[in-house]
């Protein structure tokens, strides 16, 4: 269980709505899925900004039309999250690090409360983003 999975069994991607935060966090899901059949590891051994290079493969080629269609897949729902909140998602997301140590990182607040809250802000705008992206919910925001 990482910080996604737990912000969704408690209901706290959104309160209100159920399904809403089911739809959040299977957005999230889908994400990194797509990370992880692209062949981008949790290392950060392959920059999916950069052109793939010799070490990876011989003769820098993929492995499989997969793994070339999963990064295609990735690029594309990174670029609909905005670009303030990629790296934080990132973090929490592909990463499994706690929001509260993300928020910390990204906000000025040391207290725990603050910090955690500032992550889930930004979690939950980018995870909207992507829901969007993946047709999870409309574009008005509605399951």
């Amino acid at each position: 269980d990482g910080p996604l999975a737990r912000l969704r069994d408690r209901n706290q991607l959104d309160r209100a709505d159920k399904a809403r935060n089911f739809a959040l966090a299977q957005a999230g899901e889908k994400y990194r899925e797509c990370f992880f059949r692209a062949g981008l590891d949790p290392l950060r051994t392959l920059d999916p900004s950069q052109e793939v290079k010799s070490a990876f493969s011989p003769n820098g080629l993929w492995r499989c039309e997969s793994q070339i269609e999963n990064l295609q897949k990735f690029r594309a729902a990174r670029e609909a999250i905005p670009e303030d909140f990629r790296e934080p998602l990132a973090a929490i997301v592909l990463e499994d690090r706690e929001i509260v140590d993300v928020g910390r990182e990204i906000g000025a607040y040391k207290d725990a409360k603050m910090a955690g809250a500032v992550a889930l802000f930004i979690l939950r705008r980018g995870l909207t983003a992507l829901a969007r992206h993946y047709r999870l919910i409309s574009p008005t925001g509605a399951v």
